[in-house]
C-alpha cells in the first residue's frame, strides 16, 4: 500500500524506516523533511519556524522549505500551541437553547471577527456537567467566549489555566471585568422597556407579557419581563398580566380572557411567540391592532410577512460582537479596529402591529 502527499499536481510517496523503508498512511513529520534534507529535525523546525538567530546557511533553508513543500509537511497546531501555551483557537460555548436569528447572526459575526484577528472560532454547544475545564486543558484556547451563564466552578478552572473568558452574561447585575473574566451584559431588561415604552407611546396603557413555551428560556424571559414591569411601575400603571407558561403556548380562551380584563398590548418574548399571539387574535376574533397591539423579539423574517406586520425590537449585533471581540482581544494583548462606542445593542421597528405610531 502507498501513501501519497499531494502538492500541487504532484503526487510524492512518504515512506517510513520504522516500517522497513514502506509507504505508510500518515501525515509527514519534521523527521521526514530532516530525512530528506540530510539536516537534524533541529534544523528543519528552525528554519520552519523562522526561529532568529540561528546561522543556518540561505542554501540549506531553501532546500529544506522545498523538502517540505514536497511532501506536503504541514506544522503541527497542537505543537505550536504546546510551545507557545495557546493555540489559535476562540472556544465559543453556546447554551443550550432554541437556535434563533440572534444566535445565528451573532456566530456568524464572530467567525468573520476572529479570522480577521487570524484566529479560529470553535463552538461547543453547553450543557449541565461538561467539564470546560478539562477541554480546554485540551485545547488550549487562546481565549474562551461563553454565551451562557456559568457557574463560578465551571469558569475558575478556565481561569486557573490563565485563559481569558468574554462572558455575554444575561445577570441581572451590572457588568464586571475580574480576574481574567470580561462581562458583556445582555440587555434583557433593556428588551423589555423598549417594548413597554414602545407600547406606552402607542396609548397601550394595560399590558400583558407573553411567556415562551420552552423552559430553557425562562432565565432569559424573567429578565424581560422585569423591564416591562418596571415601565408599567414606573408610570404607575398596573403590572403586566402573564400569557402562556414554559409548558404550553398562549391559547385562544386566554387571550381573550386577557382582552377582557382590559389588556390593550402585548409585549411577547419574541418573534415566534408573538406571532402564536396574533394566530391567538385572529382565532377570538380580536382585531390587531384596532383592540390590541402586539410587539415582538428578533425582526425574524415571517414577522414581516404577518398581517399586520409584526412590530419588534432587534438586536444590533455587529455592536454586541465588537464588544465580545474587544474583551478577547484586549486580554491577548493586542487592538480591535474600530472598537464600539456607547451605540445602543437595541433597535425598536415600530410596524402596523403596534397601532398608534405603528407605521
Amino acid at each position: 500500500m502507498e501513501s501519497r502527499t499531494r502538492q500541487g499536481s504532484a503526487v510524492h510517496p512518504v515512506r517510513d524506516p520504522r516500517h522497513g523503508g514502506e509507504a505508510v498512511v500518515r501525515r509527514p513529520t519534521l523527521a521526514d523533511v530532516a530525512s530528506a534534507t540530510g539536516v537534524s529535525t533541529a534544523t528543519v523546525s528552525y528554519v520552519l519556524n523562522d526561529k532568529p538567530g540561528q546561522s543556518i546557511p540561505e542554501h540549506t533553508r531553501e532546500r529544506v522549505r522545498a523538502a517540505a513543500a514536497e511532501l506536503g509537511y504541514v506544522r503541527s497546531g497542537a505543537a505550536r500551541a504546546l510551545a507557545r501555551g495557546r493555540s489559535d483557537l476562540v472556544l465559543l460555548v453556546v447554551p443550550d437553547v432554541p437556535v434563533g436569528p440572534v444566535l445565528v447572526g451573532l456566530l456568524e459575526r464572530l467567525t468573520t471577527a476572529c479570522s480577521r484577528a487570524g484566529l479560529h472560532l470553535l463552538a461547543k454547544l453547553s450543557f449541565a456537567g461538561d467539564d470546560l475545564g478539562a477541554l480546554c486543558r485540551e485545547l488550549l484556547p487562546a481565549a474562551v467566549i461563553v454565551l451562557v451563564d456559568l457557574d463560578p466552578e465551571r469558569i475558575d478552572p478556565i481561569r486557573e489555566l490563565r485563559i481569558p473568558v468574554a462572558r455575554w452574561t444575561v445577570s441581572h447585575s451590572s457588568a464586571r471585568d475580574a480576574d481574567g473574566v470580561h462581562d458583556v451584559p445582555v440587555p434583557t431588561a433593556a428588551v423589555g422597556r423598549a417594548q413597554a415604552e414602545a407600547m406606552v407611546a402607542a396609548g397601550r396603557q394595560r399590558l400583558a407579557y407573553a411567556l415562551p413555551a420552552d423552559p430553557r428560556l425562562t432565565g432569559l424571559a424573567e429578565g424581560r419581563l422585569s423591564g416591562v414591569t418596571a415601565v408599567c411601575r414606573e408610570l404607575a400603571l398596573p403590572d403586566p398580566l402573564i400569557l402562556g407558561s414554559p409548558s404550553g403556548a398562549v391559547s385562544t380562551a386566554e387571550l381573550r380572557s386577557c382582552v377582557e380584563a382590559g389588556v390593550t398590548g402585548v409585549c411577547a418574548h419574541n418573534d415566534d411567540v408573538a406571532l402564536a399571539v396574533l394566530t391567538a387574535a385572529r382565532a377570538a376574533g380580536i382585531e390587531v391592532p384596532a383592540r390590541l397591539a402586539v410587539i415582538g423579539v428578533d425582526d425574524i423574517p415571517a414577522g414581516r410577512l404577518a398581517q399586520p406586520e409584526l412590530a419588534t425590537i432587534s438586536f444590533d449585533l455587529d455592536v454586541i460582537c465588537a464588544r465580545l471581540m474587544l474583551a478577547v482581544t484586549k486580554s491577548l494583548g493586542s487592538t480591535l479596529a474600530g472598537a464600539p462606542g456607547p451605540a445602543s445593542e437595541l433597535r425598536l421597528h415600530p410596524r402596523a402591529s403596534l397601532g398608534d405610531g405603528g407605521g
